[in-house]
């Protein structure tokens, strides 16, 4: 299985909703990994793309 929780606008953190602890463990509970982007600040973007590109190519 492949999975991925990518949380975006991390440069929002102001207006978060949800805590990144509460994210983290839903992560967790879904046996994904977790990365935090934000496509504003081009923070972890090409990352994201690599890892999810790698991934499908294994499915």
């Amino acid at each position: 299985m492949f999975g991925k929780c990518i949380e975006n606008k991390i440069d929002l953190e102001d207006k978060r909703e949800i805590l990144k602890e509460e994210d983290l463990k839903k992560a967790e509970d879904l046996r994904c990994s977790f990365i935090e982007t934000s496509t504003l600040h081009n923070i972890n973007v090409q990352d994201t793309f690599k890892i999810v590109g790698i991934g499908l190519k294994k499915i």
